[in-house]
């Protein structure tokens, strides 16, 4: 209880707070309780902050796994810019999620824990290929997708730290660079599967 108490402060803090200006003083009185009791489950800010941005890739996860069968898109192509742009609408409601994961960048284990993400997230987006589509045989195609989402995200990183959003320009401009890039291992035509 107290551990999600946490979290949910820091979500708080982090709607209308640059995440280098929170303090584990302000979780603690955001969430108020004894700063000594949020410092015995997180020694540190940044501590709070992974577990936090593990919650927020979960979401993101399980939003990519509703639309697994997907059915309504004809191209693969559409299906990723289907996929992008929930992806976009997603941060964009959520201006902590923004934050810890294309703000500032806090280190090896927050990235660490965005590369598992973007890889459970391209095991879904491969699987609703598959479902799909009549897929070529390529042995790596799930860190391919992976990597594609890797591309997106760093063109959102730059429109959140240049608009405070990801807008419109950037949402395409991340649609066209992850097909162009997918587009080098996959054909420009899938079959369905009917």
């Amino acid at each position: 209880m107290r551990y999600e108490a946490i979290l949910d402060a820091t979500n708080e803090l982090l709607q209308t707070t640059n995440i280098e200006s929170i303090s584990l003083y302000d979780i603690a009185n955001k969430a108020r309780m004894p700063a000594a009791s949020v410092h015995y489950l997180f020694p540190t800010v940044d501590a709070v902050y992974v577990k936090l941005a593990g919650r927020y890739m979960h979401i993101f996860a399980q939003t990519s796994e509703q639309f697994r069968t997907e059915r309504r898109v004809q191209t693969w192509q559409e299906n990723i810019r289907s996929g992008l742009e929930r992806g976009c609408k997603l941060y964009n409601e959520n201006r902590g999620a923004m934050e810890l994961l294309l703000g500032p960048r806090l280190g090896r284990v927050v990235e660490l824990e965005d590369i598992r993400n973007n890889d459970i997230i391209a095991e879904s987006i491969l699987n609703r290929l598959q479902q799909n589509y009549v897929m070529p045989p390529f042995p790596d195609l799930q860190r391919i997708l992976s990597l594609g989402i890797t591309i997106g995200d760093s063109l959102w990183s730059r429109s959140y730290i240049e608009f405070g959003k990801i807008d419109e320009g950037y949402l395409e401009q991340s649609v066209r660079a992850v097909i162009a890039y997918l587009s080098l291992y996959l054909p420009n035509h899938l079959p369905r599967v009917d």
